[in-house]
C-alpha cells in the first residue's frame, strides 16, 4: 500500500512541473480537426453519475467504469441489456437457453447477486429471489439513453448487494421539439418486435415515453444434444416513461415509471423438454425525485422515493412427458426514501495550488418484503412449502468528500453506516485517488473499498434458513492507468484488480441422515486479474475497440462439494471483445461489428450423483448490425447474430442461439 501511494504522489509532483511549463505545449497537443476527434474528446469529458453519485467527468474518476451513450446503444442494436454488457471488460454473461431465459452477469468474478442494478436510483434486484439477484434476461432497452458499469465494491455509496459492482441505467430525458417514432422488426425463430416512443421538452416540461413488445417462438433451451426439440417461446412488453417539471430555474421534479410483463416457456431442471411449463413475471419500478439547488453553485438537495415490485408465477401442469404438476409464486416489494445533500465549496489557493471540494452526505431508509409459495406432486406424494411475508428494514447514512488539487490530483473519501433490522450494523469505507495530466492525456487511477451484502429474507427464514447469519463482506482494490495518444486518436488503459470475499453464505449439509441443508457463513474466496483496453479513432466516421480480461478465481474454504480451492463456476480465465463502428453517407448509414471470445469455463453436472464438475469449451461469436436512413423519416436496419453459427454452451446442457438474422424499419415524425 505504501508503494501504491508513493507512485501516486510522485506522479502528482511530476504533473505540477508540467503544469508550470509554457502552455504552448498544451496548444500543440490540441487536435487540428476538432470534428475528427470529437468521439475521443467526448469520451474524455463524458458525464458519469454512478461513480460518485454526482455528475462527474470521466477523466476525474479513479474507479473502473464503462459507459454506453444513446448513440452507441442505437448503433449496436442490442434489444437486451445483457447482450450489450458482453463487451465490457471484466464482465461475463451466462444465459440459460433462449433470449429471455434466466441470465446472470458476473463482474470481476463476483457472484451475480453481488451486482447491484439501478434504474435512475431505483434498485432493480428482486427481494423475493432467494439470493436477491437481478435477472438480466428480461430487461428490454426501450427508452434507455445511458448504461454505466462500475466495477469493484461500491457499498459505501450504494449499500448492500454492491460487492462486485454497480450497473446504472438512465431513462431518456426529453428535450427540444417533439419527436415520435415507431419501428417494426422480424427475423429468425419467428421473432417479432414492435416499438414506439416520443420525447421532447421545453424550459418548463420535459418528457419521454417508450413501449415495446417482443415475441419469439424461440428454440429448445434444453440441450438438443440430449434429444430435446420442443421450442420455448418468449414474449415481453415493456412500458417506460419519464416526466420532468421545472417550475423554477433551480428546481426540478421528475417521475420515472417502468412496467414489464413477460412470459417465458421453460424446460425442466434436468434439463428436458416440457411443453407447458410457463413462467409469468410482472415488474413495476417507480421513482419520484426533487432536485433543488438551494444556493446557486453551492448547496444542492436531492430527495427521492422509489418503489420496486415483483410478482412471479410458474405453472407446470401434467402432460405426456411429465405426469406431475408444479405451482409456485413469489411476491417481492422494495421501498426507499433517500435524501442527499451536496456542497460545492468555492475554489481557494494554497501555495499556488487551486483546491476544490465537493462534500456529499445523505440518509436512506429501505423496506423490503418477500413472500413465496411452492407446491408440487411426485411419485412420493404432494410437497408444499410456504414462506409467509417477512420484512426487513435498513437505515443508512453515508458521507463523501471529493478534493481536487489544480484540477490534476483528485481524491475521494467515503464512509457508510447501515443499520439492518435483522442482522445489526455494518460499516464500509472507500478511498479513490486519481491523477489527470491534461498536457499529456494521462490518467493514473486507483481505488480501495470495502463492501457487504445483507443476508436475504429467504436465506434467513426460507428453506434451510438461518436467522443467525452475518452479512457477506468484501475488500477490493485496483490500480491502473489510461493514456491518450496521437492527439486523442488512441486511448489505451490497463488495470490490475484484487477482490477478497469473506463470510460468504453457502448451503451446507447439516444432517446427513435426513439429507437436510442449511445456510452458513463459512466460505472465503478471492478473485484477481487484469483488464486492458485500446480504443482507436482513426477518422471521424470510424472507431475501433479492443478489450481483454484475464481473471483468476479461487475458493479458499473447503465448502465445495467436490474439492477445496476450486475456481468459480462459469467464469472464463480469458475473454476478449473487439468492436468496430463505421458511419457513412454523412452518418445516414452505420455498420457495427463485434467479435466476442469467451475462454473455457467450469460448470456443474447435476445429472449425476455425486455432482461433478464439467468443462465448458470456449467459443467465438461474430455479430453485426447496420442501419441506413433512406429519408429523414424512414430508416431501415438489420442485424446478424452468431455469424459463424458456433455451437456452444454458457450453462451446462442449455442450448444457445445459433446463426440468426433480423431486419426492420423505423419511421420518425
Amino acid at each position: 500500500m505504501k508503494l501504491f501511494y508513493a507512485i501516486l504522489i510522485t506522479a502528482f509532483i511530476f504533473s505540477q512541473n508540467i503544469y508550470a511549463q509554457d502552455t504552448s505545449a498544451t496548444n500543440a497537443a490540441e487536435p487540428d480537426n476538432e470534428s475528427t476527434l470529437s468521439a475521443a474528446q467526448q469520451k474524455r469529458n463524458e458525464i458519469i453519475v454512478v461513480a460518485e453519485r454526482l455528475q462527474t467527468p470521466y477523466k476525474e474518476i479513479g474507479s473502473s467504469v464503462t459507459a454506453f451513450n444513446s448513440t452507441e446503444i442505437e448503433n449496436a442494436k442490442k434489444n437486451n441489456m445483457a447482450d450489450l454488457l458482453r463487451q465490457v471488460p471484466g464482465v461475463t454473461v451466462a444465459r440459460t437457453g433462449i433470449p429471455g431465459g434466466t441470465t446472470s452477469v458476473f463482474i470481476r468474478g463476483a457472484e451475480s447477486d453481488h451486482t447491484l442494478v439501478l434504474l435512475d436510483g431505483i434498485e432493480l434486484n428482486d427481494p423475493s429471489n432467494p439470493v436477491r439477484s437481478f435477472d438480466f434476461g428480461q430487461f428490454d432497452m426501450t427508452n434507455i439513453e445511458q448504461v454505466e458499469v462500475l466495477r469493484g465494491s461500491q457499498s459505501t455509496l450504494y449499500g448492500s448487494d454492491a460487492i462486485g459492482g454497480v450497473i446504472n441505467l438512465r431513462t431518456k430525458k426529453g428535450s427540444g421539439k417533439p419527436e415520435f417514432f415507431v419501428s417494426s422488426e422480424m427475423g429468425s425463430f419467428e421473432t417479432f418486435r414492435e416499438e414506439a416512443g416520443a420525447a421532447g421538452g421545453t424550459d418548463l416540461v420535459n418528457y419521454s415515453f417508450g413501449i415495446s413488445h417482443t415475441y419469439s417462438d424461440g428454440f429448445t433451451s434444453a440441450s438438443h444434444n440430449l434429444g430435446n426439440r420442443e421450442k420455448d417461446d418468449y414474449q415481453n412488453m415493456t412500458v417506460s416513461s419519464r416526466i420532468g417539471i421545472t417550475p423554477a430555474e433551480n428546481f426540478e421534479l421528475s417521475t420515472i415509471i417502468r412496467y414489464v410483463d413477460s412470459e417465458i416457456e421453460i424446460d425442466d431442471a434436468d434439463p428436458t423438454d416440457d411443453p407447458n411449463n410457463i413462467s409469468n413475471i410482472e415488474k413495476l419500478f417507480l421513482r419520484s425525485q426533487a432536485e433543488w439547488m438551494v444556493i446557486d453553485d453551492f448547496y444542492e438537495q436531492v430527495f427521492g422515493f422509489s418503489i420496486s415490485e415483483y410478482n412471479r408465477n410458474t405453472n407446470d401442469n401434467p402432460d405426456d412427458i411429465d405426469p406431475y404438476f408444479t405451482r409456485s409464486y413469489a411476491d417481492g416489494k422494495w421501498y426507499q426514501f433517500d435524501y442527499q445533500h451536496n456542497l460545492y465549496f468555492p475554489e481557494f489557493n494554497i501555495c499556488n495550488i487551486g483546491i476544490e471540494n465537493i462534500l456529499s452526505c445523505g440518509i436512506e431508509f429501505e423496506k423490503e418484503r418477500a413472500e413465496t409459495s411452492y407446491k408440487s406432486s411426485s411419485m412420493w406424494g404432494l410437497y408444499e412449502s410456504y414462506a409467509p411475508e417477512r420484512t426487513a428494514n435498513t437505515w443508512s447514512f453515508f458521507i463523501q468528500d471529493k478534493l481536487s488539487f489544480s484540477k490534476m490530483f483528485y481524491t475521494t473519501f467515503g464512509a457508510r453506516w447501515d443499520q439492518h433490522s435483522l442482522f445489526g450494523t455494518n460499516a464500509t469505507a472507500r478511498v479513490v485517488p486519481t491523477i489527470w495530466i491534461e498536457q499529456t492525456g494521462t490518467k493514473l487511477k486507483s481505488s480501495w473499498s470495502t463492501g457487504f451484502k445483507a443476508p436475504t429474507i429467504a436465506e434467513l427464514y426460507g428453506s434451510g434458513g438461518n436467522p443467525d447469519l452475518n452479512p457477506e463482506e468484501s475488500e477490493s482494490w485496483e490500480i491502473g492507468f489510461e493514456q491518450y495518444l496521437f492527439t486523442d486518436r488512441i486511448l489505451c488503459g490497463m488495470t490490475y484488480f484484487q477482490n477478497d470475499y469473506d463470510d460468504l453464505i453457502t448451503s451446507v449439509l447439516v444432517d446427513p441422515m435426513f439429507f437436510i441443508f442449511g445456510n452458513r457463513n463459512v466460505e472465503q474466496a478471492e478473485s484477481n486479474g487484469l483488464e486492458m483496453f485500446c480504443n482507436v479513432y482513426p477518422t471521424e466516421n470510424l472507431s475501433l475497440g479492443v478489450n481483454y480480461t484475464y481473471l483468476q478465481t479461487k475458493h479458499l474454504s473447503d465448502t465445495d462439494s467436490l474439492d477445496d480451492r476450486t475456481v468459480f463456476l462459469r467464469r472464463p480465465k480469458n475473454s476478449v471483445s473487439i468492436t468496430a463502428n463505421y458511419s457513412f453517407c454523412n452518418k445516414r448509414g452505420n455498420i457495427y461489428t463485434e467479435l466476442l471470445y469467451v475462454g473455457g469455463r467450469e460448470d456443474k453436472n447435476f445429472n449425476v450423483w455425486p455432482v461433478e464438475r464439467t468443462r465448458l469449451e470456449g467459443y467465438t461469436l461474430i455479430n453485426m448490425a447496420a442501419k441506413f436512413a433512406v429519408t429523414d423519416n424512414i430508416e431501415i436496419f438489420g442485424r446478424m447474430h452468431n455469424i459463424l453459427d458456433d455451437s456452444y454452451e454458457e450453462v451446462f446442457n442449455y442450448d444457445t442461439q445459433r446463426f440468426s438474422l433480423f431486419g426492420g424499419v423505423k419511421l420518425k415524425i
